[in-house]
């Protein structure tokens, strides 16, 4: 319960509101419910004895009203007001329901947008620690199981509890002892039941997660890995890893389900010999068995509404026990919500253009299980220059990057842009500046020109933008030729082109809003020497007319770098021309000339 109040607590605004909406309509349905049931004792007592109007409440006035003297007419007209009774509240019923199901899916898609946004504006530190397939699970599939399992079977809840309440309180003022002891037995079991099983649905539920998050992983890594597993003849085998999980998890999401199941079971016969014993216990005290029958009637047609509010109530709480877990990863993650910095930056201030230099004072970086990666960095980069990184792999260039593109933040010391230290809405506005070419370009499986314009929709794209940026990435002509152009549709990851193209997209991905300063993090890694001498000739199209920071594994790649910085342990240990830095290179036998290491 308490779980279920804090998600009430963190939805939006209006999701409450249309919530406490459909509890009104849940108040309507049980005293609808309640007008049905007292229908029937009136129609079934005129029905057996015409002349017992008068012992009914209301009945009396009712024929009065209506101005209907014969007996069967008066039968027919209360027969025909108590069905229309019944089925107006059944009306009531299915929309009230109807608005909680559509109330639920519509929860459900503004917390996967909001899970969604969370991850993806998590620092990088953070997201190092999780795994890709696990925030797509928490997504797409623990959402889905939060508002199926926990959501929609809560509200259901609500409206049976209110609903058998109701119900319950009527019997009630009609018969207590009979009522009571009924409420008692039917009410007993599921209570019983419930506490005999609640731990066990709760560790089955855990077992759930860890058994989805494993096929998550499992479908991921084997898409990921699948060209090396057909190579090898190993798909059979690594797919088999599949099985447990799946079987773990639909074992106890199955067992859930009887779980919910098995009191209707015992309870409906029960009902049934309830109605009989009634009747029967009436023949034997010597009463009138023509007497018993409409409150017999009554009783079964109260148990027919009122089982399958106590069966909802008791399937609703065991579903919520055993998806309470789904519901606690996803209220994790929400509790430290923030907004997205994206949509921030449309408020932040403009800053004035990069003019002068990029400084970083005394810098230093930890990861939580790796300490000291970068150490005390005094790093100056001066406007519309062209720089280079080099340094063996682990050295802390991605680090370093990673903090001059703001998605890591110094442990210590300062970073500086024209003086500026580089924080809150200046940081905002200083990502606006940058453009980013990754080693491996991701391409989306769209259209080049959507690819180019990443993050824009089809009708937000500026296509003279697009062809500009692209004539300044050399990748233009190349567009051209494709039948279809800039519409031309690149396949998943990129799949139809080379890797030299994709690297060119991706520098035309970069210049597209065009960025002041651009960042080439070994952008030429993996490619072979010709496409090479072809990316870098769109690079040096741009030496200096924009601030170029190139992240090389060839020192040949560096070639038109103004200056150098080798990095090693940390700590920059060479700072110059090529020329000069080269002896440093070539001393390091980790990094020999021409290493592909980085």
């Amino acid at each position: 319960m308490q779980k279920l109040v804090e998600l009430l607590r963190i939805l939006r605004p209006a999701e409450r509101r249309r919530f406490w909406l459909i509890l009104a309509g849940i108040t309507l349905v049980a005293l609808g419910d309640v007008a049905g049931v007292a229908s029937v004792i009136p129609f079934l007592g005129i029905v057996v004895n015409p002349a017992s109007a008068s012992k009914f409440w209301g009945v009396t006035e009712l024929r009065t009203m209506t101005g209907i003297v014969d007996d069967r007419s008066f039968i027919i007209f209360v027969g025909i007001a108590s069905m229309l009774i019944i089925t107006t509240s059944n009306l009531l019923n299915a929309w009230v329901t109807a608005a909680q199901i559509r109330l639920a899916n519509a929860i459900g898609v503004s917390l996967g947008r909001r899970l969604l946004s969370a991850y993806a504006t998590q620092d990088q530190v953070t997201l190092l620690g999780r795994n890709s397939s696990e925030l797509g699970k928490n997504i797409l599939s623990e959402v889905d199981r939060t508002i199926v399992g926990v959501l929609v079977p809560a509200m259901t809840v609500i409206s049976r509890a209110v609903a058998a309440g109701g119900i319950i309180l009527f019997l009630v003022l009609i018969d207590p002892v009979i009522a009571l002891s009924l409420a008692a037995i039917f009410g007993g079991i599921y209570i019983a039941v419930y506490f005999i099983a609640q731990r066990w649905l709760a560790n089955i539920g855990m077992s759930a997660i860890d058994a989805n998050k494993e096929r998550f992983r499992i479908v991921n890594e084997t898409f990921g890995a699948l060209r090396e597993l057909r190579l090898y003849g190993r798909v059979d085998a690594f797919v088999s890893r599949f099985d447990e999980p799946a079987r773990v998890y639909s074992e106890t999401t199955a067992t859930s389900l009887i779980v919910g199941q098995i009191p209707r079971f015992v309870l409906e016969p029960l009902a049934f010999a309830s109605i009989v014993f009634l009747v029967v216990h009436s023949i034997m005290t010597g009463g009138n068995p023509a007497s018993v029958i409409p409150m017999a009637g009554m009783f079964a047609f109260a148990g027919y509404r009122l089982l399958p509010s106590l069966q909802h109530v008791f399937s609703g709480f065991a579903s919520v026990r055993f998806y309470a877990p789904a519901l606690a990863t996803i209220l994790q993650t929400l509790r430290s919500e923030k907004a997205v910095p994206a949509e921030r930056a449309s408020v932040a201030p403009a800053a004035p253009r990069f003019s002068r230099k990029l400084e970083f004072k005394k810098v230093g970086f930890s990861y939580p299980e790796r300490p000291n990666v970068l150490v005390d960095i005094n790093l100056s980069i001066a406007a519309e220059t062209t720089v280079g990184l080099i340094g063996r792999t682990g050295s802390g260039k991605t680090t370093l990057i990673s903090l001059l593109l703001g998605l890591l933040h110094p442990a210590s010391g300062t970073i500086l842009v024209d003086g500026v230290p580089l924080t809150g809405e200046r940081l905002i506005a200083w990502q606006r500046k940058l453009g980013y070419v990754p080693q491996d370009v991701f391409l989306i499986d769209g259209s080049i020109a959507a690819n180019i314009a990443l993050g824009l929709f089809d009708d937000e794209i500026n296509l003279a933008a697009v062809e500009k940026a692209a004539r300044l990435a050399n990748v233009h002509d190349f567009i051209a030729n494709l039948p279809a152009g800039y519409k031309t549709v690149v396949g998943e990851r990129g799949a139809r082109l080379s890797g030299g193209q994709r690297q060119r997209i991706g520098i035309a991905r970069a210049l597209y809003h065009d960025p002041e300063v651009i960042v080439l993090d070994e952008a030429t890694s993996g490619l072979d020497s010709e496409t090479e001498q072809t990316f870098l000739q769109a690079i040096d199209q741009l030496a200096g007319q924009r601030t170029l920071i190139v992240v090389a594994h060839r020192p040949t790649t560096l070639r038109r770098a103004d200056v150098v910085h080798m990095i090693d342990g940390g700590r920059i240990v060479a700072s110059g021309s090529l020329e000069a830095v080269m002896p440093s290179i070539d001393s390091d036998r980790r990094l020999p000339l021409g290493s592909a290491a980085v």
